[in-house]
């Protein structure tokens, strides 16, 4: 009987050893592997503070009751920080009465169907998401979306107090070269339907190019 005992204790203990031997082997076979990568310090172009930017830019503006036009201007800015800015622009138009005259037999405009529009602004703007993007997958760009407020004047017939409102998307390839795309809204009364003054939105689209300097 006590043999029995002791080959079952044995047989235990042979297992046992068995056991942690397989696991300390497999421990030893789990190897970390560690990637050997060539990183590359990449710095990607971006806004200082005490830069001063200015450009062209184009595209379309819609006055409402008018129709959607091309409108062409200039921008300056001076970046006071990384974050913030204060910019003015000129924007340039030609808006047609032909919808009206061709709806009410005659237009709101004086000198026939086409009017000057020009506009001048100045506003304070804020870099609300800055970054960068990599374009086809290794070309670091510095970007940032903007948000800008502004007061101005706009002239249509006669000068009219404005208000802007607009954000943007401003991309850099170059630390003295920037692309933007913007929307803005461009608030002011008009008083050429019925001879009542009214509130209107005047959406614009554009892109452009500026330089720092």
């Amino acid at each position: 009987m006590m043999r029995i005992k002791n080959s079952t204790i044995q047989m235990l203990m042979a297992g046992l050893l068995l056991l942690v031997s397989g696991n300390l082997y497999a421990a030893e076979s789990e190897q970390v592997i560690e990637a050997d990568i060539d990183r590359r310090e990449i710095q990607a172009p971006k806004i200082g503070s005490q830069d001063i930017e200015g450009g062209l830019f184009f595209g379309v503006l819609s006055v409402e009751n008018f129709g959607s036009n091309s409108v062409v201007g200039l921008r300056l800015a001076y970046h006071i920080t990384e974050d913030f800015f204060v910019e003015t622009t000129y924007g340039q138009s030609t808006v047609s009465d032909a919808v009206i005259r061709d709806e009410i037999g005659q237009g709101p405009f004086p000198d026939g169907s086409n009017e000057q529009l020009y506009y001048y602004n100045i506003s304070g703007g804020v870099n609300l998401f800055p970054g960068e993007l990599f374009l086809f997958g290794k070309w670091p760009v510095g970007s940032s979306v903007y948000m800008k407020l502004g007061v101005g004047t706009v002239h249509l017939v006669e000068d009219r107090q404005s208000f802007n409102f607009g954000f943007g998307l401003r991309l850099l390839p170059l630390d003295w070269l920037a692309v933007h795309i913007d929307m803005e809204d461009l608030i002011f009364e008009q008083d050429f339907l019925a001879g009542q003054n009214s509130l209107t939105h005047n959406f614009q689209l554009t892109t452009g190019v500026t330089f720092y300097f």
